[in-house]
C-alpha cells in the first residue's frame, strides 16, 4: 500500500501552463502555394461582398441600373483587403512566422506604389487593375519579409575562423584568428 491516497499524488502541470510546442515552419515550397490558395479564398469572397457593397451604393446614391463601375471598384477593393489576410491564413497553417499586421502594412505600400505606378498609363480603365496586381503581390512579399525577420538567430558555431590582417610600420601580417 504504497500508493497515496486519491488527490494527495503530485500535481502534473496543466497544458495551459505548459510551453508550447515549437513548430517549424514548412519548407517555402510548401508555404508560398497555400499563400496563394488561402490568398485567392479570402480575396475572392470578400471580393463578392465589395461587389455587393458596391451595386448598393450605386442603388443607394440613385446610379444608373447599367453601370458597373461601382461593383467594379467594390469588388478591387474587397479582393485587396481580402489578400493579406488569407496570405497569413495560408502561411501560419504551414507554421509561418510573419505578422497580419506588417503584411497589411506591406500590402499598404504596395497599393501606394501601384497608384503611383499606374499614373503612368495611357488608359484609366487599367489602373484598378494594376493597383490590385501591386496589393496582391505585395501581400505575399511583405508576408515573406515579415517571416524571415521573426526568424530565431542561427546558432553560433562552435568553432569560427575569420582571416586576419596586422599592419605595422615595415611589415604587413596575414593569418588566421579563430575562435575554439
Amino acid at each position: 500500500m504504497d500508493e497515496p491516497l486519491p488527490g494527495m499524488q503530485p500535481r502534473k502541470a496543466l497544458r495551459l501552463l505548459d510551453e508550447p510546442p515549437v513548430r517549424e515552419p514548412a519548407h517555402p515550397v510548401v508555404r508560398l502555394p497555400l499563400e496563394v490558395v488561402a490568398m485567392s479564398l479570402t480575396s475572392a469572397s470578400l471580393a463578392f461582398t465589395g461587389a455587393y457593397v458596391g451595386a448598393l451604393f450605386r442603388e443607394a446614391t440613385g446610379g444608373p441600373t447599367t453601370g458597373s463601375t461601382e461593383v467594379i471598384y467594390g469588388a478591387l477593393v474587397g479582393a485587396s483587403l481580402g489578400a493579406p489576410l488569407g496570405v497569413w491564413w495560408g502561411a501560419r497553417i504551414a507554421g509561418g512566422r510573419g505578422t497580419l499586421e506588417e503584411t497589411y502594412l506591406g500590402t499598404g505600400v504596395a497599393a501606394a506604389a501601384g497608384v503611383v505606378a499606374s499614373l503612368f498609363l495611357k488608359y484609366d480603365e487599367a489602373r484598378a487593375g494594376v493597383i490590385t496586381a501591386f496589393c496582391l503581390v505585395g501581400a505575399v512579399v511583405s508576408y515573406e519579409v515579415s517571416h524571415a525577420s521573426n526568424a530565431p538567430a542561427p546558432p553560433e558555431p562552435a568553432v569560427s575562423l575569420a582571416p586576419s590582417l596586422t599592419l605595422t610600420r615595415d611589415h604587413k601580417f596575414l593569418g588566421l584568428s579563430g575562435r575554439f
